[in-house]
């Protein structure tokens, strides 16, 4: 960050002691301490304070605030022997670079606009190439653009018709967010460096950065002494005809993956991170957030890449840049200072992340599910959950349009797809579950494996459904992502639905990691899972019921029915990209209509499975007949129920707890003594038995029979 040139002048009115300076370094007694000796350093042009003694480190800014004084900026007081300003895309000014040609080098300063005045300082603006508009125009006509180091090379090469920009800062500064480079979308772009070690690094990094956004780059090498730039190069005679021939003829540039870094020897790694001899941990890790945003969670490091802030391999890959930039004046102790300065100054409370804003992160963009439209992704949507799918607002799915009217019933498909939009958004306003059912060989594995395609295998888990009640430690796997599958659940009778009930609502819950101290957090895992048999439950109540979408795969696949290459079919690219705008569409219906459609199938198996699982409600409505004048003896009633539940596997509730369980389902019934027995008034039994065949699908249904769906969705 560059501050004003009389930010010392603040700074030595509000530390207590006088400041011995040094250029932009200064040192002094710490204000935080007893300090009889001097251990309290502050670098006004990185911007940062340290105490040797261990008071601590940080911004100059967060200095300021600590020591109750402002960091207002200073209006722009004198003209500069070169002065560059940056505008945006509409030609408004954005930001100055100041310089000045010293007997101890260039001083360099700059100034951000507002309000129509310049003020030091860099201020809030967001960073513009030079030259943007001259840019854009150049690439909205096809023609090259040149990106060059410095401003003076720029106008050089744009005041002979070659559009030319560059970044501020200087080598090493150009920025690594999306919303800079997409400024390059389309591009042709040709890279020319400085002759020098970090120049060409630099120019290295750039095209990395440039990468996902252009069209195609080239590296142009020109003829100039060590040190020289393309204004040398021009300045010795060249003219631009022979730059556009020399560019005609250059190859294409393919950077390399990983970042490149640009360092210096001993003397400069001293010169940017140690105060004398005193390694500054606090300037080497804002030297590597400036370059990589980070996040921290407290219990994750997680580097942006891609589009997304990503938590593998967070810390090695901060311990591979300390190793990198430190070169020889590398230690551990100086590794382990640096990433712990990282993730205290980079800590963030974890409900601003994956933000419920209308957007999906996907691998081409941030797509607004809402607009349609598809936006560059950026760093400052704190996102750990990016799609593995492309948005292409016209692609198909016809393999998978075909699987879902072949292993379900028609009008259960616009609920499906519903879901499969509902579990893309990270929010659980619609508390429902999915629940597919149906024997072996139906498709419920692959319609699994096709929604953990769509969302990724980093966004998904699997824990199984009794287990989420079970297993502090199994509950923490839900954090941060998107579904939660498990195939093939136990039949086993859930004890405690309470768990389940608040994973599908986004209520708080516990968890606990291994080696952790418990914590609490609101899910947003949209819970799937498969069973060929539903599992039973201790919980009868209507919250139980509700939250589920049951969905019956009625037909098996089998011998030469069975097609062993589906799946790879399914998830093609092309197929995801189309599954995604279905999906989508079923998220704007659920968004318009404020619950899931209405399918008489999905209806009639949550019907079902409440019966099978509450025996009580199922007795009634298969052996009682509930009338205000009927009337039957309490201990009769009971021994009906107990053979009813003997005859269909069920186990019967004891009887107090049918008593009250009968008094739920059956709201107007009342209790009362003849002289020979107790007797339950507003009930009758109408007969004993129930048909043993009935089942999940009827009694008309046979297994390997096929169901013809009632409703064709497309």
């Amino acid at each position: 960050m560059t501050f004003s040139l009389t930010f010392d002048t603040k700074l030595e009115n509000l530390l207590p002691h006088p400041i011995r300076w040094k250029g932009v370094q200064g040192m002094t007694r710490c204000p935080f301490h007893d300090d009889r000796n001097p251990s309290f350093t502050v670098n006004v042009e990185k911007g940062v304070w340290h105490c040797f003694a261990g008071c601590g480190s940080g911004t100059v800014q967060e200095l300021v605030k600590r020591l109750g004084g402002d960091l207002k900026s200073k209006p722009k007081q004198r003209k500069h022997q070169h002065e560059y300003v940056y505008t945006d895309a509409e030609g408004n000014p954005v930001l100055m670079v100041a310089r000045d040609d010293t007997p101890n080098g260039k001083r360099i300063v700059q100034y951000h606009h507002k309000d129509g005045q310049w003020y030091t300082g860099k201020g809030h603006a967001k960073p513009v190439p030079y030259n943007l508009p001259l840019l854009i125009r150049a690439i909205e006509a096809g023609n090259p653009v040149f990106v060059v180091e410095g401003e003076k090379c720029a106008d050089a090469l744009s005041a002979f018709q070659c559009p030319a920009t560059t970044n501020a800062g200087g080598a090493g500064k150009w920025p690594q967010d999306e919303t800079y480079n997409a400024y390059f979308k389309g591009a042709d772009v040709i890279l020319i460096p400085d002759n020098d070690e970090v120049g060409k690094k630099h120019m290295v990094q750039v095209a990395q950065a440039l990468k996902p956004f252009v069209n195609s780059m080239k590296w142009l090498n020109l003829d100039v002494p060590e040190k020289g730039d393309v204004y040398d190069w021009l300045k010795a005679g060249h003219t631009p005809k022979e730059l556009w021939e020399l560019a005609k003829e250059a190859e294409t540039y393919e950077p390399p993956a990983h970042l490149t870094v640009i360092e210096g020897g001993r003397d400069v790694v001293r010169q940017k991170y140690f105060d004398g001899g005193k390694f500054v941990p606090a300037w080497l890790a804002e030297d590597i957030m400036r370059d990589v945003p980070v996040l921290f969670d407290t219990q994750q490091l997680y580097i942006y890449q891609d589009g997304v802030y990503a938590p593998d391999n967070g810390d090695w890959y901060v311990k591979k840049l300390c190793q990198e930039r430190l070169g020889i004046e590398y230690r551990q102790n100086r590794e382990a200072e640096t990433i712990a300065y990282i993730k205290r100054s980079a800590l963030i409370d974890t409900d601003r992340l994956n933000p419920d804003d209308g957007l999906i992160n996907v691998r081409n963009g941030l797509f607004d599910w809402r607009s349609g439209k598809l936006l560059p992704h950026t760093h400052e949507r704190l996102s750990t959950i990016q799609l593995p799918v492309a948005y292409h607002p016209n692609a198909k799915c016809p393999h998978i349009k075909k699987f879902l009217q072949e292993v379900m019933p028609g009008d259960a498909i616009p609920v499906v797809l519903e879901f499969l939009g509902y579990c893309l958004v990270t929010h659980t306003r619609y508390e429902k579950a999915l629940m597919l059912t149906g024997t072996g060989a139906n498709g419920k594995s692959v319609f699994i494996h096709l929604l953990t395609a769509l969302v990724g295998k980093e966004n998904a888990v699997s824990v199984p459904f009794q287990e989420l009640a079970d297993s502090r430690w199994k509950r923490a796997d839900l954090q941060g992502k998107l579904v939660n599958t498990f195939a093939d659940i136990s039949h086993k009778a859930v004890e405690n639905s309470g768990v389940f009930k608040a994973i599908v609502s986004g209520d708080t819950i516990d968890a606990e990691r291994k080696g952790k101290d418990p914590f609490y957090y609101q899910p947003f895992a949209k819970l799937v899972f498969s069973a060929n048999e539903l599992p039973s439950s201790m919980d009868v109540t209507d919250g139980y019921f509700r939250r589920w979408l049951i969905v019956p795969f009625p037909n098996r696949f089998e011998g030469k029915k069975a097609d062993k290459k589906l799946l790879d079919k399914l998830t093609t690219p092309e197929e995801l990209s189309g599954l995604l705008n279905l999906a989508v569409e079923g998220l704007r219906r659920l968004d318009s209509q404020g619950d899931f459609s209405h399918s008489e199938t999905v209806h009639s198996m949550v019907e079902q499975y409440r019966q099978d699982v509450d025996n009580v409600t199922a007795f009634v409505n298969e052996c009682c007949l509930v009338d205000d004048d009927a009337a039957v003896p309490k201990t009769e009633l009971y021994e009906a129920y107990q053979a009813f539940c003997e005859k269909n596997g069920m186990r019967p509730l004891g009887r107090n707890r049918f008593n009250r369980r009968l008094k739920e389902v059956v709201t107007g019934i009342t209790e009362h003594r003849t002289k020979r027995e107790r007797m339950w008034q507003g009930i009758r039994i109408v007969h004993h038995d129930i048909n043993e065949e009935g089942g999940i699908f009827g009694s008309d249904w046979n297994e390997g029979d096929v169901f013809e769906p009632r409703v064709t969705f497309w």
